[in-house]
């Protein structure tokens, strides 16, 4: 993925200086972005839907190699006589066979990665787009010095089928479990309760709406860049065209070299404050731009806003990943992306407004003003902000702590634990009652918390005693699995406190692979053993 993002940077600086250098026009380097950009509000919520239903790692590759034929066609407009017109449209169309990908590897990343782990994933996939951002630019400034953007279109091709190869090598299943039953034809043509569920799951809580405002207010202002850091390449800061590609570098860099901060900020406990902080930092380098011309200060405090900019999305991602269901991540992450690129369209279309209308210092003023209001917006609230994560977190921290021991859920993420938290609940049920009754249809899955059970099958000679249950153990997983009647009768010998865990909820879970299915197999098969012959075999075979 850094390997395209790389190229899609060198690629990006390209397009804008070929329409800069063909048109010297910054409304046409306006339209650029907004056409490139635009697929991914329109499509974006159904990219989302394809990585939560088609194979990712499949989809990964095709994207790829689309772009990758896409990007050589580009090549070619640029080493004849081709219009800037056609080159945006071309940029257009490679954005748009690009919409699901992203999704599908945010999606991806908690299935092949455990909870503990997450946040320094996120980091390092923050740094290597930090590294494209340092990269790209300067080796696109490098080679539109050595030649023009026919070579940099030429490379991102190169590196998309490179991309194409890495990711035809990954092993590991990607996902998703399910096989594809959502036709695209189908999510286009109208409203679909799965399209909008990515919405739905961004608008959840006050803390998920920080987080998702934070990161579009960032985007904006990455929109506006587009225009305005070209225009003050050339006009503020003397650097010419070329010196577009230096200033995204700074950027990149800064992101680099606060890569290690960004981790360990993304797990304190003050999120709210974190994200606050670095809003304000990622809006002060625009503004701070505005007021100087020489190149060295532009690139220094442009290391300030990379290193904020890493913050934010670190915490932006972790915290999605942790709060929102497995199920729902893709689409999560595809509507998260329509409306990035939204906040970069607007960007886009505001900065030559601005320019045009107060000038370009202004502009600049006001871009930087834009996140820092935004910042100080979350600041106002982040009390609040934390007593609601707070809230919704201690009770199902609480819930979690008995279902995280138990080996049905060993290596389920955080995510996943939260999610069967919130739909069990607690039953009190006295000594002697029966639970689960040998025969009946099942139903439920079930965690003991407090007390004692008896597990008993019925026997040609009367029923037999076959187990005890205790604090922590399960029972109702053979009949649910196997879909077979229950095998044996459950009952408490003494006062119980137990979880109840909707069946449904549970396959469900199984289902998406979020938990170990040979744990659940072995776990099935002790416990068959120990059931008298005819039960046991029956069990087998149905199952």
């Amino acid at each position: 993925m850094s390997l395209s993002q790389i190229g899609d940077w060198l690629y990006n600086v390209a397009l804008i200086v070929f329409v800069l250098e063909r048109t010297g026009s910054g409304a046409w380097v306006a339209a650029a972005g907004i056409v490139r950009l635009l697929p991914y509000v329109v499509f974006g919520t159904i990219g989302g839907l394809i990585a939560d239903r088609w194979p990712r790692r499949r989809t990964m590759i095709q994207s790829d190699l689309i772009r990758a034929a896409v990007m050589f066609a580009l090549a070619a407009v640029a080493a004849g006589d081709g219009t800037p017109s056609a080159a945006i449209v071309l940029a257009g169309i490679a954005t748009t066979f690009s919409v699901a990908y992203s999704p599908c590897v945010n999606a991806a990343i908690p299935r092949i990665v455990g909870e503990d782990d997450l946040s320094i994933v996120n980091t390092l996939s923050a740094t290597a787009t930090n590294l494209s951002y340092a990269l790209g630019p300067a080796l696109g400034g490098v080679l539109l010095i050595l030649g023009s953007p026919t070579a940099a279109f030429a490379v991102n091709g190169v590196t998309f089928l490179i991309s194409a190869g890495l990711t035809f090598a990954i092993r590991a299943d990607l996902g998703p479990d399910r096989p594809a039953n959502v036709p695209v034809t189908a999510a286009v043509a109208g409203p679909s309760p799965d399209v909008f569920e990515g919405l739905r799951a961004l608008t959840s809580s006050a803390f998920v709406i920080a987080l998702v405002v934070t990161q579009v207010a960032t985007n904006v202002l990455y929109g506006m860049e587009t225009v305005l850091y070209a225009l003050t390449s050339t006009q503020r800061l003397g650097m010419g065209v070329e010196g577009l590609g230096f200033l995204y570098a700074a950027i990149g860099a800064g992101g680099i070299a606060a890569a290690g901060l960004a981790h360990r900020l993304s797990r304190r406990s003050e999120a709210a404050l974190v994200l606050a902080v670095a809003a304000v930092l990622c809006g002060l380098p625009m503004a701070t731009i505005a007021l100087v011309s020489e190149p060295s200060i532009a690139l220094a405090v442009l290391l300030v806003e990379g290193a904020a900019m890493i913050v934010v999305d670190v915490l932006v991602v972790t915290s999605l990943q942790r709060l929102l269901g497995a199920e729902v991540l893709g689409r999560a992450f595809g509507t998260l992306d329509a409306l990035i690129v939204a906040g970069i369209l607007l960007g886009s279309v505001l900065a030559p407004i601005l320019v045009t209308t107060v000038g370009l210092q202004a502009a600049l003023l006001i871009g930087g003003a834009i996140m820092v209001v935004a910042g100080c917006g979350v600041l106002l609230q982040s009390k609040a902000i934390d007593r609601s994560i707070e809230a919704r977190a201690e009770p199902l921290r609480v819930r979690v702590a008995p279902l995280r021991r138990l080996a049905i859920f060993r290596g389920a993420s955080r995510a996943t634990l939260e999610h069967v938290a919130e739909v069990m609940r607690e039953e009190p049920v006295e000594a002697g009652a029966v639970v689960v009754r040998q025969g009946d249809v099942p139903d439920d899955l079930f965690v003991v918390l407090d007390g004692t059970l008896e597990v008993s099958a019925s026997t040609p000679d009367g029923e037999r005693p076959v187990a005890e249950l205790g604090p922590g153990d399960y029972f109702g997983e053979i009949g649910l699995l196997r879909r077979v009647p229950r095998v044996a009768t459950v009952r408490t010998t003494t006062p119980c406190r137990l979880y109840r865990i909707p069946g449904q909820e549970f396959l469900e879970i199984v289902s998406r692979g979020a938990v170990r299915s040979r744990t659940l197999t072995r776990a099935a098969q002790s416990r068959l053993a120990a059931l008298p012959l005819d039960e046991a075999a029956s069990a087998t075979k149905d199952g």
